[in-house]
């Protein structure tokens, strides 16, 4: 009888610290994956593409949308999408001061199953003209040889245009 009390109480502290670890690993992959969205931005900004490629998962899968005030930029593929930012940087080569800009994200959500993470969020930084911009966005990160990596990304403006509610974004069509 002591002996299954013994083995019942040592399956119990088992369990025990089994949940803990994986409470404790499970935040700790959330720190590591707003870590990654937060390299990728600043990169981004800083207009090093080099340093911003390594925060992508480098396949055909890639897929990435981003909506702005007056223009949709679409890349489907590491390729096409590498090819894009590259000569944006190159066109737009003065980098953002990004502390000044103070991007923020805020309201994440965050869904780990296995190697994948799903997050969304919402986010905001000062435009170099002084304005505050915000959005809504997505990520959809892999995690890959021990790092979390970029396969999807949305973002699109936070306001309501005309025809949307606060989860229906319907991008306006300017008419001439």
């Amino acid at each position: 009888m002591r002996l299954f009390l013994f083995l019942l109480l040592t399956s119990f502290i088992s369990c025990t610290n089994t949940e803990k670890k994986v409470a404790i690993d499970e935040s700790q992959e959330k720190i590591a994956i707003l870590k990654a969205i937060e390299t990728e931005t600043r990169n981004f900004y800083l207009k090093d593409h080099a340093a911003w490629s390594k925060s992508y998962v480098q396949s055909s899968k890639i897929h990435w949308v981003c909506v702005e005030p007056d223009v949709t930029l679409r890349a489907n593929g590491w390729n096409d999408l590498s090819q894009f930012v590259a000569t944006w940087m190159k066109e737009n080569p003065e980098p953002m001061n990004y502390e000044k800009a103070e991007f923020k994200i805020s309201d994440t959500a965050i869904s780990i199953s296995d190697n994948m993470a799903f997050v969304s969020m919402k986010g905001s930084n000062i435009q170099p003209d002084g304005k505050v911009r915000f959005t809504v966005g997505s990520r959809t990160l892999i995690k890959e040889n021990g790092e979390w990596k970029f396969i999807s990304m949305t973002s699109y403006p936070a306001d309501t245009p005309d025809g949307s509610t606060g989860n229906i974004y319907v991008y306006p069509i300017k008419k001439d």
